[in-house]
């Protein structure tokens, strides 16, 4: 088993030197992990029952205008922060019952990697809700205050 700093190094981070979490996270200003956690909140809000376009707008005005998503195993990429507004807007009711749990976390300078444990319920086709859960690797590039760069890492279904 592949260790999680390790992996961080493999995909090709950039992060120099991954000592322990507590080390890393020491270097970098504490505003970087906050703007990540305050999009997590704001993000799992999206996907609550009742979420409104104010949810999306809330969460989405913590990206930088060129922000890009990328999902490589789904071959996904999107850019701008418009892009991606449109597209929790389209997810709205679709979902509920969220939870974005951080299993670990390291922080560099500018950047933060998450092993993140997503859960919610997806409306089903038929009627009824699916409940779901995945382990991902989440990168967040912040600069200035906004996520300029998401890159999530986990299998589709």
């Amino acid at each position: 088993m592949v260790s999680f700093p390790r992996l961080a190094c493999w995909l090709g981070l950039g992060l120099g030197w991954l000592g322990a979490p507590a080390a890393a996270a020491a270097q970098a200003p504490p505003s970087i992990t906050a703007v990540v956690e305050r999009y997590r909140l704001a993000r799992a809000r999206t996907m609550e029952a009742g979420a409104t376009d104010a949810d999306v707008t809330a969460a989405t005005a913590l990206l930088a205008d060129s922000v890009v998503y990328e999902h490589p195993a789904a071959g996904a990429r999107r850019v701008g922060r418009a892009t991606l507004t449109e597209g929790m807007r389209s997810f709205l009711g679709r979902t509920r019952n969220p939870n974005i749990r951080v299993v670990r976390q390291i922080t560099g300078r500018g950047v933060v990697v998450a092993e993140e444990q997503v859960s919610f319920e997806a409306s089903r086709e038929g009627g009824g809700w699916e409940r779901s859960t995945r382990t991902q690797v989440a990168v967040y590039e912040v600069r200035d205050g906004h996520i300029t760069r998401i890159i999530e890492y986990w299998q589709p279904g």
